[in-house]
């Protein structure tokens, strides 16, 4: 059988394969010191190739080393991707009369077949690298032992600790050189510092790829937007705090399957350096995949070194386990949390980015939702201790992940009476070490797009504690070709027999359904008390209920499923609501009091189309319990077609303004009419679904909606919660939902333009500000939930502003990545 070597230069070398690992050395290093020991006049056949090269039994010719334990000679069929177009074999027999060889070398080698061909080989790419290869526009650095190519001139200035260069080298033996310094025949490593040796060392070690056909080291300058954005990302995971501009320039180098020096074939490295810069910030990364050997056979037992060297023999790193056997274990470890990757900052003085300050502490991600559940990580500061209090909505964080870089843990369940939410850090002395800023965000009730009866259950009262609650699901795209975990969100809270609220809020997550396809089931039905499990006996604690539907199984089909939550439900015996109107009503403030504090509402709304409203304008913000773009939502306002809420600080009083389907301004309660708030239903979490139900909701259910409710008892209500007061303003409604859109000219002018092109959006004829819009239009796809409106919408996907006297900018959607491109005169500034 042959031993199929090749090399990503196109040629394939096949050898006699020879069993004993010493013999075939010694065969192959005479086939490289001999060059004339074959015959000059091969014989040569040319094949097209219809297919790739078929091996037989053998491995493929490109193989990772498969882990610890794995059969040996397995290769994995994606290791290499071989398209070949034509081959051509050359048979060249062996001279035995070669003065040069021994009687024994004669008896080892008879002939040697040389294989050349135009196939592309691609190497698997590990799953921590970012992409390489030729088919990616890298360049192959030539095979050589300790050779130092020519420099390489960027196109920036690279920031290297206090100094900017303009050019740099690659090293072999795992290097990157900057400035014109050369250390060419330096395969063993020395200990950093090092003077004038102005370098990063992603693995400093005697490489040797000149005899060798199955390596090669792939390198390539980076400046297209996709792969910046894609190294902007890695970085800011890391280090949120330094990163201010997007990077524009980015140069990567992969030492792919390299061979050391003299050492045997069956031991080889795959690592990947990357060096990035904005022209002000610049950092580094090491990417390991596989390390099977630390030191060269001239190497006297010298292991690798990892880390940088600034040249001056004061900005240096040394990975802890470099010049150890350890230094092959690397590939597990990191100090960004990511196995097989390493991270730094090189701009400025080591002082920078030495873990010793507590200022600076970020969250990732800063939002999050009232549900919890989701992973924080916290950065930026220097993580120097063992033991930390985190309080997140003064609840205390009891687990917790910690290295010298940052905390992982797990969101609680927040109710906090903010939209910002602070989370505090304690060393083990209780001393606050710093705090940082986390936005909460309260989830929209979007249970329509799954559910028939999602309006029914909402804001329900006077249940019976045997009372069930019931999901009747639509049949669609959603709810059929997904499936769902159904949770539950149970808050709870003591009062006393005034509906005063005292003691804490309690918090459950439970989950009542796994992997459920909706519409195969099409109703569930559920007890509160066989769901609630751990309710207490106590007729004084009301409870507060939301459920929400996470897709488990996505369908191929559908892109962005949308999560759904539903309304609340709230649980609270008969008790706490008969004879509460008269109680509640003696004990309210005039309303006046509270209506100087509110704004006023518009008197009409400009709907364009009868029964379409906007879904915000001036502040004023559609209430999810009377939404036109919901059928029969407005059960609490019978009469009215939609309403709008606004305060003007995000806890005390607000305004609720409801309108007829013309977008007149209703008045009379009997007719649907909004009320004041006395505190506002916008905001937290706690603002919204504690102080505003109490001082609110409850109040109206006792007096106009429960079982022992009268006229006489809801006018008490209507008494001390009226609509308030409109205005006469005007709007600039330009949205109405799902149709064309709408604009509205300097000069007062409604119209709809339903084309899709690009137009001229404003103009000036003014020579002195000759100032020129441009917008995109283009149609919106059709959704894939089914809709009742089938009119095909149109969007603006991008516009351009242009004044002669300055640069022109131009934003564009990209909805296949669904990012917005920015660019300046035509070049991408920042995606």
């Amino acid at each position: 059988s042959l031993q199929r070597l090749i090399n990503v230069n196109l040629q394939v070398k096949l050898a006699n394969e020879l069993n004993d690992s010493t013999q075939k050395t010694q065969v192959q290093d005479i086939l490289w010191r001999n060059k004339d020991i074959f015959d000059l006049t091969p014989s040569i056949v040319n094949i097209k190739a219809q297919s790739a090269v078929k091996s037989g039994d053998h491995s493929s010719i490109f193989c990772y080393q498969e882990p610890s334990g794995a059969s040996p000679g397995i290769c994995r069929k994606s290791d290499t991707t071989l398209e070949p177009q034509t081959i051509k074999i050359t048979l060249l027999p062996f001279r035995k009369e070669h003065p040069g060889l021994s009687d024994h070398e004669k008896k080892s080698i008879h002939s040697i077949i040389y294989v050349e061909t135009t196939a592309n080989i691609s190497p698997l790419i590990p799953p921590n690298f970012i992409s390489f290869g030729t088919e990616y526009g890298d360049e192959i650095m030539p095979r050589c032992d300790d050779m130092l190519p020519l420099p390489i001139l960027t196109p920036v200035q690279f920031p290297f600790f206090g100094k900017k260069y303009t050019q740099i080298q690659i090293n072999i033996n795992g290097l990157i050189l900057f400035g014109n310094g050369s250390i060419s025949g330096h395969y063993t490593p020395s200990r950093f510092p090092v003077k004038r040796l102005v370098c990063i060392a992603p693995y400093w070690a005697d490489v040797s790829t000149s005899r060798d056909l199955l390596s090669d080291i792939f390198y390539r300058q980076i400046t297209d937007a996709v792969t910046l954005r894609e190294l902007d990302a890695i970085v800011s995971d890391s280090f949120p705090n330094l990163v201010s501009y997007p990077s524009v320039w980015a140069f990567v180098v992969t030492w792919y399957n390299v061979p050391g020096y003299g050492l045997s074939n069956n031991l080889r490295n795959t690592l990947q350096a990357i060096i990035l810069t904005n022209g002000l910030q610049s950092f580094t990364i090491y990417h390991y995949h596989k390390l099977q050997w630390s030191y060269g056979t001239a190497s006297a037992d010298i292991h690798a070194q990892v880390g940088f060297n600034a040249g001056n023999e004061k900005n240096y790193f040394i990975i802890d386990k470099s010049f150890t056997p350890d230094i092959l274990s690397i590939t597990n470890d990191s100090n960004v949390g990511k196995p097989g990757r390493y991270m730094f900052y090189i701009s400025n003085e080591i002082n920078d980015i030495q873990c010793n300050t507590t200022d600076g502490l970020t969250v990732s991600p800063f939002r999050g939702s009232t549900f919890g559940g989701y992973q924080i990580h916290l950065r930026g500061i220097c993580f120097n201790e063992t033991i930390y209090k985190i309080i997140v909505d003064d609840q205390i964080i009891e687990n917790y992940q910690i290295n010298s870089h940052y905390i992982i843990f797990i969101m609680p369940m927040l109710i906090i009476n903010e939209s910002i939410l602070n989370i505090y850090l304690y060393n083990a002395n209780n001393e606050l070490i710093n705090t940082t800023q986390f936005i909460v965000e309260t989830p929209i009730n979007n249970a329509q797009l799954v559910l028939n009866n999602y309006n029914e259950s909402i804001n329900l009262v006077d249940l019976d504690e045997h009372e069930s609650f019931i999901l009747n699901f639509k049949i669609n795209s959603l709810t059929t070709n997904n499936l769902f975990n159904i949770e539950l969100y149970h808050y709870s809270r003591q009062f006393d027999d005034s509906n005063v609220p005292y003691g804490e809020i309690t918090k459950h997550r439970i989950e009542i359904e796994h992997n459920v396809n909706l519409s195969s089931v099409q109703t569930l039905k559920y007890n509160y008390r066989d769901v609630l499990k751990h309710l207490p006996d106590d007729a004084n604690i009301m409870h507060k209920i939301r459920v929400r539907l996470v897709v488990s199984s996505r369908s191929q089909q559908i892109t962005n499923v949308p999560l759904i939550t539903w309304g609340w439900q709230l649980y609270k015996l008969h008790k706490k609501v008969h004879g509460y109107c008269s109680l509640w009503h003696s004990r309210q403030a005039n309303a006046s009091i509270y209506l100087s504090l509110i704004p006023k509402c518009p008197c009409s709304i400009p709907t364009i189309v009868s029964g379409h409203f906007p879904t915000s304008f001036n502040e004023f913000v559609t209430d999810d319990a009377c939404d036109s773009s919901k059928p029969n939502s407005c059960q609490l306002h019978v009469g009215a077609t939609h309403c709008y809420r606004r305060s003007f600080k995000i806890s005390g009083p607000g305004a609720q303004c409801c309108y007829d389907v013309n977008g007149t301004w209703i008045t009379e309660p009997e007719k649907g009419a909004g009320t004041l708030d006395v505190q506002t239903a916008s905001g937290s979490l706690y603002q919204k679904w504690i102080l505003h139900i109490i001082a609110d909701v409850l109040p109206y259910f006792a007096c106009c909606k429960s079982i022992f409710a009268t006229k006489d008892s809801c006018k008490l209500y209507y008494e001390k919660r009226p609509a308030g007061e409109c205005e006469h303003v005007s709007l600039p409604i330009t949205d109405i939902g799902n149709s064309h859109l709408h604009f509205l000219t300097h000069d007062g002018l409604h119209y709809t333009f339903p084309g899709h092109g690009e137009y001229i959006l404003v103009q000036t004829f003014d020579t002195k500000i000759p100032l020129e819009i441009q917008v995109r239009l283009e149609l919106i796809p059709p959704p894939d939930i089914p809709s009742e409106d089938t009119n095909k919408s149109t969007a603006i996907v991008a516009f351009a502003i242009k004044n002669s006297n300055y640069s022109k900018v131009q934003f564009e959607l990209l909805k296949t990545s669904k990012v917005v491109e920015i660019r300046v005169n035509n070049y991408i500034k920042e995606v």
